[in-house]
């Protein structure tokens, strides 16, 4: 699967090259002040949902700064001199996206078990009383609320790691589609939008259709009916998003001018083993 093969690459960025030194130990622009003002007007409707769906927040805030600072990095004249380097153009591509990915720590943040802890349990808050007699179902929701908070748990698991792999890649493909700074991010965000708004819209659909199935089910205790009805719904999530996340990784591969097997090697840890290349300080943060 290639949302496994890229979380393992990302969990060991090159540290080592002095290009993902460069990004990572950059500054960041500063906020203007209206976009506090509105981030906090909105705060209270979106906090909530930005919470569940971490993995789509930071896919979306990723995508942007991967394209950005791509171009950024063609247009300051050290794209050409790294091209020269073993990593080649698809392998500089990659040690820019990984900078941005691991940028403030970002990476680790999001992460991390505490936050994992929050995100699983805001939604079992809302499934788990049910089971203490507010369902209309009685007894038979005792059965068959622990398998739907396990499928809750799954779906948020491969949610979180297949949304943060798709803006990845559309940070790494928006670029070679568009080469302006003012609409490079748009296209990234299109691209990632596209993915995501797609696949929770079949999953809705398609759910929304077995629903009546499901709760015909639940009323006459059919834990086997219900079982299998929730596992399709997260094979179908992981299966067509993986197609989606496949098609986009060939794209990337095939704009970047190289191979799967060479592409499998650029992102492999040991790929960078202390390159040393010389480039020029940057005037302007990357991202």
């Amino acid at each position: 699967m290639i949302t496994i093969r890229l979380w393992r690459a990302l969990r060991h960025p090159p540290l080592e090259h002095p290009l993902y030194q460069r990004l990572v130990m950059g500054r960041l622009d500063a906020l203007p002040c209206i976009a506090w003002g509105l981030a906090l007007l909105a705060a209270p409707f979106i906090l909530l949902p930005a919470l569940l769906l971490i993995g789509t927040t930071y896919g979306f805030i990723w995508t942007m700064n991967i394209s950005h600072a791509i171009v950024r990095e063609k247009s300051s004249g050290n794209y050409d001199l790294v091209n020269l380097t073993p990593c080649g153009e698809f392998g500089q591509n990659w040690i820019m996206s990984t900078a941005c990915v691991h940028r403030n720590q970002a990476y680790t943040r999001i992460n991390s078990f505490g936050l994992w802890v929050l995100r699983i349990g805001v939604p079992l808050s809302f499934i788990i009383p049910s089971v203490g007699g507010n369902s209309p179902y009685g007894y038979r929701s005792v059965i068959f609320m622990p398998l739907i908070g396990a499928t809750v748990i799954v779906v948020m698991l491969v949610d979180h790691y297949q949304s943060i792999a798709a803006g990845l890649l559309a940070g790494l493909l928006a670029p070679t589609i568009s080469d302006d700074r003012s609409n490079v991010r748009l296209t990234a965000v299109g691209l990632f939008g596209g993915v995501q708004i797609g696949m929770y819209a079949v999953t809705g659909i398609v759910t929304f259709a077995l629903s009546p199935t499901f709760y015909d089910a639940l009323d006459k205790n059919d834990v086997l009916v219900g079982a299998i009805i929730l596992s399709f719904l997260v094979i179908l999530l992981c299966s067509l998003r993986e197609v989606m996340l496949i098609i986009l990784w060939r794209q990337v591969i095939a704009r970047l001018n190289s191979t799967q097997d060479e592409a499998h090697e650029q992102i492999n840890p040991t790929a960078y083993p202390n390159e040393t290349v010389v480039l020029d300080s940057p005037t302007r943060p990357l991202i």
